[in-house]
């Protein structure tokens, strides 16, 4: 059991994980990055086809050796100059559109993508973490009730009686029950174990993505006569974290 597990974590660090901004991971060799793409080849089949994932549906790559690349969505700059707004004594409830305010809208939009990814990723950690801990329960309940049926039929059936020693067993059952019992109770080990990291793998997803939404922002400004004037008012909502908050500035 002992190599197997080492062999397993040799393997799973020997290659990159593609994870989508859907949730699904790839376990892939990644070739080359682009500049709109990535091509890679299926770590399952080194040897086969080459495939092509866009950037935009691509949320994180992690490498072999630990280093990672996040793709976020590009950040926009205006491209029309902002109109001087007109003393017209009444509100616009346009938002500016300034540098500033773009560059926000962007920030939001890469934090929307992190969130559903992270929820995503989270809920299908938490889909495997419980299987497998079904699995390893049933396992380890499996395993218990060999082992104690073989301990209950040890030495119960007489194969020939020996004049000199006595009697001799036959304990080729209670032999195969123990032996079916301990792998039961390895595999029910190795469940548990691996499906309890998958939940706390999850839970921590979970967090991340709660911390990306409380970081998402939408900030609707309202103007009331001139902008360049001492008597004009600057009136400022906010949503954060799905709080509220006004802010009037004269």
């Amino acid at each position: 059991m002992l190599l197997l597990a080492i062999c397993l974590s040799i393997s799973v660090r020997s290659q990159d994980v593609i994870t989508m901004k859907s949730g699904d991971e790839i376990k892939a060799k990644v070739m080359e990055v682009n500049t709109d793409n990535v091509t890679y080849k299926k770590f399952d089949n080194i040897n086969g086809p080459t495939y092509t994932a866009a950037k935009g549906d691509i949320f994180m790559i992690k490498y072999e050796n630990g280093s990672k690349d996040v793709f976020n969505a590009p950040q926009y700059t205006p491209t029309q100059p902002v109109p001087a707004p007109t003393n017209t004594g009444t509100y616009s409830s346009a938002p500016a559109q300034n540098s500033q305010q773009l560059n926000n809208n962007a920030r939001t939009n890469v934090n929307d993508g992190e969130y559903r990814a992270l929820i995503a990723k989270s809920k299908k950690l938490r889909r495997t973490g419980g299987a497998l801990l079904g699995t390893g329960l049933v396992c380890l309940v499996g395993g218990v009730v060999m082992v104690a049926d073989a301990l209950s039929t040890v030495d119960t059936e007489v194969s020939y009686v020996d004049p000199y020693t006595g009697p001799v067993y036959d304990n080729t059952l209670p032999n195969a029950l123990a032996y079916s019992g301990g792998v039961l109770l390895g595999y029910g080990l190795v469940g548990l174990i691996y499906g309890s990291v998958d939940l706390a793998n999850a839970h921590k997803m979970k967090k991340k993505a709660q911390q990306a939404l409380q970081s998402l922002s939408i900030a609707p400004t309202l103007y009331h006569g001139n902008f360049n004037s001492e008597n004009s008012i600057l009136t400022s909502a906010a949503i954060r974290g799905g709080g509220l908050s006004l802010r009037l500035k004269f």
